[in-house]
Parts: C-alpha cells; sequence; structure tokens
C-alpha cells in the first residue's frame, strides 16, 4: 500500500513489491495472483470480518448496530499503520475504491437478508438493492478514506444514524409508494 500510495498503482510493479518485501516476484504471485489483489488485500480482509460479522448465527443487532460494532472492532485487526497506509493508496489512486471484488458481491448477498427483514420486502425487492447500495457507499467513504485516528464515538454515531437512515427511509419510500 505505501508503494501504491508513493509511486501510484500504475507505476508500482510486482517486481517492485517483492523487492520491498525481499522476496522474489515468484513467490508475491503465488499469495496474490493480480497487482490488484495485492491493493485490496487490506480491504478484502475487512468486507470478510464484516460478512462474518452479518452471518454471525446469534447475530441480533440491527444492521445499523452490526455495522457501527465491525468498525469499532476494526480497530482490533487492523493497526493504526495499516488504517492509514489504506487511506493514502486510496487517496493517490481513487480509482482503486470502486473495483469490484467478489467480495463486494458477497457482502451484498450477506446484507440482503438482513435488509429484507429491516424493511419488510423479499430479498429480491430491489428497495433492498437501492438501500445495501448506499449503505455500501457510506461505508467505502468511512472505511477506505478515514484515518484510524478519526474513529471516534462521535463519527461511528454518524455512519450508525446514516445507516439507520437509508435503512428508515427506504421503509418510508415503500410505504409511500403502497
Amino acid at each position: 500500500m505505501r508503494l501504491f500510495a508513493e509511486r501510484g498503482y500504475d507505476a508500482t510493479t510486482v517486481s517492485d513489491i517483492a523487492a520491498e518485501a525481499e522476496v522474489a516476484p515468484r513467490t508475491v504471485s503465488l499469495y496474490f495472483p493480480t497487482k490488484l489483489d495485492i491493493a485490496q488485500a487490506s480491504a478484502t480482509d475487512a468486507i470478510e470480518r464484516l460478512i462474518a460479522v452479518l452471518e454471525h448465527p446469534r447475530r441480533s443487532a440491527s444492521m445499523a448496530q452490526s455495522v457501527v460494532g465491525w468498525l469499532h472492532e476494526e480497530s482490533v485487526h487492523v493497526d493504526a499503520e495499516e488504517w492509514d497506509l489504506r487511506a493514502d493508496m486510496y487517496s493517490a489512486n481513487p480509482f482503486l475504491i470502486n473495483t469490484a471484488t467478489w467480495q463486494g458481491a458477497a457482502l451484498g448477498a450477506a446484507s440482503a437478508g438482513i435488509l429484507a427483514a429491516e424493511l419488510g420486502v423479499p430479498g429480491t425487492h430491489v428497495a433492498v438493492r437501492l438501500s445495501g447500495g448506499a449503505i455500501a457507499g457510506v461505508l467505502t467513504h468511512y472505511t477506505l478514506l478515514m484515518r484510524r485516528s478519526d474513529q471516534t464515538a462521535e463519527l461511528l454515531g454518524l455512519v450508525q444514524g446514516l445507516v439507520q437512515g437509508i435503512i428508515d427511509g427506504a421503509r418510508g419510500a415503500l410505504a409511500t409508494a403502497n
């Protein structure tokens, strides 16, 4: 992430990354099939942890509470240096924020049932996808652009309010449409 932040994604080669890690380029390729996989590794890990929270069999919290709980717990898994490097990398290479990974689709699937239940509609309803997309936008900007030192109770409360507001707004829009 540091090399991508300093040199840019396009200018950084797998050989550069291997040299920095003091391993052979082939070793890097064994762990990361593509350069994009390297760039997205930290975010991919975070998404996998959020999916685990949402799919936990004893999860009883609302979507908004689950998301904020996950954000709070991220400080256990991601140290300040990694969090800041992720922000620096995305700041220097904003197109990386929008690169789709299989985890994005998995996150959509994990959240669909929860959103459907909270909205009172089937999981296939367009309101589920629209709400999920709006929530994903909030989380993307929070987790990829904020520095860990910015994570305050006030900011987490704002995220919780935004996620709950998206759900409440969708619920209201559904009631008006019917």
